[in-house]
This record gives C-alpha cells, structure tokens and sequence, in this order.
C-alpha cells in the first residue's frame, strides 16, 4: 500500500485510553509502517498499531511560548517508566473556556515547531492527514498548515459535538468564563469552518452526528461506529451477576444509585458491581448504597473478562439538565462490546441521546428513561433467563453489521484510498 497517513490527534493509539483504542480500531487492517501519529497528552503509546509517533505536551508547547527551548520529541518504545510519564505530563487543569483559548492562542504561534518536528513529518513524507476532531482550533489550524505545505487532502474523524454547543460547558456554574466563552467559542466556529471547507471527507462515530453536520456542511461524510473485538459468550453464574463498567464521572454515580436501589428493592440478594476509577465522595457515596458493590479502576483487558462473565450490563447517563445537553451525542465505546458479547443489556438514560436513540430502534437493549419504565423491567430480567436472553439475536446481527472490527477497518481504509483518488 503507497498511502502514508499522518495521523493528528489529542490522544495517542491504545489499548487502554478509550479516544486511542477508537482511533487505533479504524487502522487495525492498515500497514502500521505506512501510519504516523502526531499527539499532545505524553502517553505510552501501542506499538503494534504504529512505529512512527511524535509528541509535543501542552507544557512544552507553554515554555516554548515563554521563551525556554523545550521540545517535543520522536517517542521511543523503551522511553517509558512511571517516573517518566508523570514527569512530562503536566498536572491537570480545570477546562475554562479562558484557558482552552489561551492554549489554542499559545500553539498557534509554533514555537514548538522546532526542526525536529518538520524533519519527523519530512521523513514520514504523508501522503494524507486524518485528524480526529477535538474542541482545539490549533489542531484544525495545524492540519490545515500541514495540508497547504504537502498538497495532501484532509479527512476528519468525528465523534464530538463541539460546533453545535452554545453553551459553556467546561464550566457550568463559573460567571466570568461564561462571559468568555462566546469569545472561545467564535475562534473555534472559525476554524472549524476552515476546515471542513478543505476536508476530502468526514468519518462520524453515530447517525445523529452525521445528520446535523451534513445539514451545515457539504462534505461527503460516513458513520463508522465503534468495534469490538468481543465474542458471544454465556455465563452460568448461580447468583445473577449485574455489572457497570466505566466513567464515573459527568454526574453517572447518580444514576448508578438510583439503579442499584431499584434492584435492591426487588431482591436483597442481588448486588450492583461498579467497576471505574472515582472520586473519594463519589466512592463514600456508593459505599453508604446498600445496592452497590464497587470494585475500582481495573485494565481493558479485566473489563473483557468481566463482561464475559456478566448476566446483565449496564449503561447510564445523568439525568441533570446540564449533563443531558452536554452529552447528548455521546457513544460510548463500551456499548459495542456489550452488543458484541451477547449478554442482557440495560440502560438507564434520557431519550435525546443518541445512543439511546439507536438502541432503542433496533431493539438490541432494554432501555428506561424513568424509574417506573426501569422496575418494570428488572422485576422481569432479574428473575427471567428466557428474558434476559431476548435481544441476543439482534444484538450479534447488528453487531455484524456496525461493530465488526475488520469489516469497520476495511471499510475506513477504503474511504482513505477513494478520498485520494480525487484529490
């Protein structure tokens, strides 16, 4: 294959980090010495997706800016230790629309550009950019440069809402940054609208997001959703086995408690099991739940395991105002491999998301949007094999269809050879 895609990105390829394993699953039937990466959050990046990776920190792009020679560099794979790591990444900072203007501000004078980074990209010699769409104006602006100095076309994966929010959502209840964000907002709107008036092509993570973009900008544009490695599997637990898996952040924990208490309310036998790094208020909180039994942070690979083992697994959202409209096009990478496994499916969620949404018309979930819909139905799944089992066939049918991981591969790779047929 001649096709060399340099790939921008905010987050490295992983196993581990959901953005990266996303990202990583639309290459997975791509030659990875024909894939370079280029990202900011200094992580252990996979190997074996690709060799070739460049990182530049938020802290470095900042020194650079103030006048102190600290670069990025070609990542190595023997680089890493603990130590390492959480020397180059900096501290995390509170998102204020204030800040992320100033970072954006702060990358678009390429300071940090140093001739290592041209010699990277130089070397590498790309022939096409995929740049997967954050809410950063720098990272349009930077693919826009890269495609104007190598004459190489564009395409963009997006699985975020950013244009459409007009509201601040980094900080809902701060007066002062909500004064800026318009200002955040504009810079970003700008663009974005650069950008997608010099992208070759548009890959979305679900239809509701394909539906609106393609209402604003006419750009040929895909739905690949998420993939899943994942087989059918059926457990013989004694005990029903329910099981949640994932953020526990964006106010979720909330959710999980009212979940846990339905259940416990119609056996005391049976038990929530929260798996997921939390807060030490939110772990208090799921401590003084008698429905719930957390379990803490554990590796992707305990999570495959976990699910395998599960008789019903659980999604949920937050019910606040602000969170429903935050969120509201979000899909979560656990919701195709807890189609793909076949097992009993929950969730607890408003309608206006869009997972909801495609849940729910291809009958795959049980789904609730109260807690009256929710009782009725674990009063049925908790005590019913025979109905815990009633979605199995859809689910691997559209698992087929959607969620295959050579299928969505193949698939991206051919969007990548079409867009540069035409260019």
């Amino acid at each position: 294959m001649e096709e060399k895609i340099l790939v921008l990105s905010n987050n490295c390829f992983s196993k581990s980090n959901s953005n990266g394993r996303t990202l990583g699953n639309l290459f997975s039937n791509f030659p990875k010495e024909n894939i370079a990466q280029f990202y900011v959050k200094y992580e252990k990046p996979e190997f074996s997706m690709c060799e070739n990776y460049y990182c530049t920190t938020d802290r470095q792009a900042l020194k650079c800016f103030l006048g102190k020679k600290t670069y990025g560099h070609k990542v190595n794979e023997d680089e890493f230790s603990a130590q390492e790591s959480g020397s180059l990444q900096a501290k995390p900072v509170k998102k204020t629309s204030f800040n992320r203007w100033l970072r954006s501000f702060i990358w678009k004078r390429y300071k940090w550009a140093d001739a290592t980074f041209w010699d990277f990209i130089d070397d590498f010699k790309p022939t096409m950019i995929l740049l997967q769409v954050g809410d950063d104006a720098f990272m349009c602006h930077l693919a826009l440069k890269l495609k104007k100095k190598y004459n190489i076309p564009i395409v963009i994966y997006n699985s975020e809402s950013y244009y459409f929010k007009n509201f601040d959502y980094f900080s809902a209840d701060n007066f002062l940054n909500k004064l800026f964000y318009p200002i955040f907002r504009c810079s970003y709107k700008r663009a974005f609208k650069k950008l997608m008036k010099n992208t070759s092509h548009c890959v979305y993570l679900c239809d509701k997001l394909k539906r609106d973009y393609d209402k604003l900008f006419n750009v040929p544009s895909t739905v690949i959703y998420g993939s899943s490695e994942m087989s059918s599997t059926k457990s013989n637990n004694d005990k029903v086995k329910i099981s949640y898996l994932g953020n526990l952040g964006l106010d979720r924990h909330t959710s999980l408690i009212e979940i846990a208490k339905c259940i416990n309310s119609l056996s005391r036998e049976l038990k929530l099991d929260v798996y997921g790094k939390a807060s030490e208020n939110i772990i208090k909180e799921f401590n003084d739940c008698e429905g719930i039994d957390y379990k803490g942070f554990i590796s992707y690979e305990q999570v495959k395991s976990v699910i395998e083992n599960s008789d019903i697994l659980i999604h949920t959202e937050s019910f606040d105002k602000f969170y429903a409209r935050d969120l509201e096009y979000a899909f979560t990478t656990k919701i195709s491999d807890s189609l793909a496994s076949g097992k009993c499916f929950f969730v607890y969620a408003p309608k206006s998301f869009a997972f909801y949404e495609y849940l729910s018309e291809n009958q795959v979930a049980f789904v609730a949007s109260t807690i009256d819909e929710m009782k009725a139905i674990f009063s049925d799944i908790l005590f019913n094999k025979e109905s815990r089992e009633k979605h199995r066939d859809a689910q691997l049918l559209l698992v087929e269809k959607n969620h295959r991981l050579d299928k969505n591969s193949d698939k991206f790779i051919q969007i990548l050879l079409d867009c540069k047929k035409v260019v």
